[in-house]
């Protein structure tokens, strides 16, 4: 599940640029189990992101189709499927690490 979340942010901050109300803008309408899935799911992933600041932030398109001995164009078709985690910011694609190790253990290929 690819979440701009610089895309949202930036949309909400025309309206009010305090970063609360933007928070409460996100989060503040969750009136299904879905949107709190989501919600939760993207929260935790810029969390995750945020706190292993001793490690990447993620590989990039480029380096996780050396990695895999693939183009890049199949990285991209993996990623537009949903079969490879990602964050996107704007047109930057991040693969976290551990959504690669999640990928190649799915694969059968082991990480």
């Amino acid at each position: 599940m690819a979440i701009n979340l610089l895309g949202i942010v930036t949309e909400l901050c025309k309206r009010d640029p305090r970063p609360e109300a933007i928070t409460a803008s996100i989060l503040g309408d969750l009136s299904s189990d879905e949107q709190r899935e989501q919600a939760y799911a993207g929260f935790t992933e810029l969390v995750r992101l945020t706190l292993d600041g001793s490690r990447r932030r993620g590989l990039s398109v480029v380096e996780v189709a050396a990695t895999l001995g693939v183009s890049d164009e199949q990285v991209y078709a993996l990623v537009a499927k949903g079969e490879i985690g990602h964050v996107r910011i704007g047109k930057l694609i991040r693969i976290p690490d551990h959504e690669l190790e999640r990928f190649l253990r799915t694969a059968g290929v082991g990480a």
